[in-house]
């Protein structure tokens, strides 16, 4: 008769997987995350479904520790990420967190593990689920540490760059001696030539 009545509460509701939601007189209540049909049923007619989807709690905010960094070059330090939910709770992200960086040529950053490339500053930012952090200010300095470092690293490929070249002439050296030697059993008068070739080479 082309009538409309509300039947929330005269039909007999029911739910596709209870374990996830359950449905009394319209009102659902989710138990976990999934998705499940929901049906009404009256005097032997069945609703076409209503599809529920259950989700986790949803994020809120996203804040990054510490708030300002200091650090050498030789530093190894990290950035934690921790969300906000809409159920109180909290949980570290770093590792889902998308990173982004207002200077790219002063770190790199990976899981939030951060790699100093030069000296000066740079904002950092965490990205997770269409939510942002607020910035984060590192700064990479130039330490005394970092300046002795330097130095001996420096030192020591001089060092062996110098005991290198002292090896190879002193091989060098071995074998044109041993030519000589050679030259003097063979042949004295070429020994002499050679000897005497050999001195003016050193003098000049």
């Amino acid at each position: 008769d082309n009538s409309q009545e509300d039947l929330t509460h005269l039909g007999d509701w029911l739910s596709s997987d209870n374990k996830i939601a359950m449905v009394s007189g319209g009102k659902i209540d989710s138990f976990s995350t999934g998705e499940a049909k929901i049906y009404v049923k009256f005097k032997g007619i069945t609703s076409l479904p209503a599809l529920v989807k259950v989700g986790g709690p949803k994020l809120i905010s996203i804040i990054l520790s510490p708030q300002n960094l200091q650090m050498s070059m030789r530093d190894k330090l990290a950035l934690k990420a921790e969300g906000y939910f809409t159920d109180s709770s909290r949980k570290d992200i770093t590792s889902l967190a998308a990173w982004e960086l207002s200077n790219l040529r002063i770190i790199k950053i990976e899981k939030g593990k951060i790699f100093p490339l030069k000296f000066g500053e740079t904002k950092v930012y965490a990205e997770y689920s269409g939510i942002k952090s607020l910035p984060v200010n590192i700064r990479i300095i130039i330490t005394m540490g970092w300046l002795i470092y330097i130095f001996i690293k420096v030192a020591f490929f001089l060092f062996l760059g110098i005991v290198t070249v002292f090896i190879l002439l002193y091989f060098l050296t071995e074998k044109k001696k041993n030519n000589l030697k050679i030259s003097l059993n063979k042949n004295p008068a070429e020994f002499i030539v050679n000897l005497y070739e050999n001195t003016k080479k050193i003098l000049a």
